[in-house]
């Protein structure tokens, strides 16, 4: 199995996994070329004023990583950080000011709030006004808002921007400090919103079926009148309800004269208001104020009629299925929500909905259900979601029962 390795400039290789580059920073080679006092690495000598050590005569001036000054004369030069690049500039240009001026200069002085190291794109360390002491993912966050801080200072909206789009969403491999949970290559973090609202919609909606009537702060009010959970069932299909009306007229003749001419009446009333509100619905893709929505279908189609006959016979089943509906919308809520097993939540979402649709028991308002679902069928678990490592795994776990683990056939001499 091969290894990792690094291969230097003489063609040589160095077998490793992690590679620490200490080599620290170089002056600029044309600073060679200036005939200046010289220090390592290429510095060069400045006195406080930032000015060439030997030349303050010709006003010469150094700053950034070349300028090597020791402020407390302990031997340990400005840091070639960003914050001593600004204030050594800062110093030089007050002093070439109070050239012209003819005024007092202004001597260095270091204010430095911090130090950050960036280890990877994923981890760093930080030292904050020697106080604040940092690791990990908090000293990169940290390392960002001070670069984009900086672009602030410049007064560059355009530069802060580019710098977002490249380190949040444009690197590759999720070699960013969101894991790659930002990256528009790696995934569809736009549709992490849509997905949780989708989810939360199915909880709100499975949630009532569970409440009823109660209350939701009060849990002993579940599960009463109302809700699927009752000894009523809820399916407004003919042949269940033709069973509810036969054992009712089994109680005795006269119970059953009356319930047949109540049921007669209602049945006359029923028809009659649904008649009405069949002429009162409106076609619509949106809820319009004041309009009844129109269903998918008024009654279920012929064929689907015999379909959901053989699977609920009888009332005993019909009340098992609306209790397993319930616990069924509440998977796949939750499952949207956190990103877990998203494909197949949307699929049974849409096959869901398509039911309720052909059971007479959905409207064209909210036939964006299916449209919604096909969306997060991108993969949209894998941003912000659990699919982003469930499924890897699952991948790799059924590859090695699949496939077997690759092992090499030739051994070490």
């Amino acid at each position: 199995m091969n290894k990792l390795h690094i291969v230097l400039k003489d063609g040589s290789k160095v077998p490793t996994n992690t590679l620490i580059w200490t080599a620290g920073v170089k002056g600029t080679s044309d600073a060679a070329d200036f005939g200046l006092e010289a220090a390592r690495g290429q510095r060069l000598y400045a006195n406080e004023y930032m000015q060439a050590k030997g030349y303050e005569d010709k006003d010469i001036y150094i700053v950034g990583d070349l300028v090597h000054y020791e402020e407390n004369g302990d031997g340990r030069p400005t840091p070639q950080i960003v914050q001593a690049a600004e204030q050594t500039a800062h110093t030089a240009a007050a002093n070439i000011v109070a050239k012209v001026k003819n005024t007092e200069k202004h001597e260095f002085k270091s204010n430095y709030q911090g130090f950050m190291v960036s280890i990877g794109s994923k981890w760093g360390v930080a030292n904050l006004m020697d106080k604040v002491h940092m690791a990990g993912f908090m000293a990169i966050v940290m390392k960002h808002i001070v670069n984009l801080k900086y672009f602030f200072d410049m007064r560059s909206g355009y530069y802060m921007f580019q710098y977002m789009m490249h380190e949040f969403f444009h690197i590759k491999n999720d070699r960013n400090v969101t894991r790659g949970h930002s990256s528009r290559y790696g995934n569809v973090l736009w549709s992490v919103p849509l997905r949780v609202f989708y989810g939360s919609m199915w909880l709100i909606e499975s949630s009532k079926k569970v409440v009823g009537n109660g209350h939701y702060l009060n849990p002993t009010s579940w599960f009463g009148d109302g809700s699927w959970f009752t000894d009523k069932v809820v399916f407004p299909f003919p042949w269940l309800q033709e069973q509810v009306t036969t054992g009712a007229s089994a109680a005795g003749a006269h119970a059953a004269e009356a319930t047949t001419a109540a049921t007669g009446a209602a049945g006359g009333a029923t028809d009659a208001a649904a008649a009405t509100a069949t002429q009162a619905t409106h076609f619509g893709f949106s809820y319009a104020f004041g309009e009844n929505p129109m269903p998918v279908f008024e009654k279920m189609p012929h064929w689907f009629s015999k379909i959901m006959e053989v699977m609920m016979p009888n009332q005993d089943v019909a009340l098992f299925m609306q209790k397993f509906m319930t616990f069924v919308e509440i998977g796949i809520a939750l499952a949207l929500i956190f990103g877990l097993f998203t494909w197949l939540a949307s699929a049974a979402t849409i096959g869901l909905t398509i039911v309720f649709c052909l059971s007479g028991m959905f409207y064209w308002v909210n036939i964006w259900f299916i449209f919604v679902a096909f969306a997060l069928m991108n993969g949209s678990g894998r941003a912000l979601g659990l699919d982003r490592w469930v499924i890897p795994w699952i991948q790799r776990t059924v590859g090695k029962w699949w496939y077997g683990t690759p092992r090499s056939i030739y051994g070490k001499k």
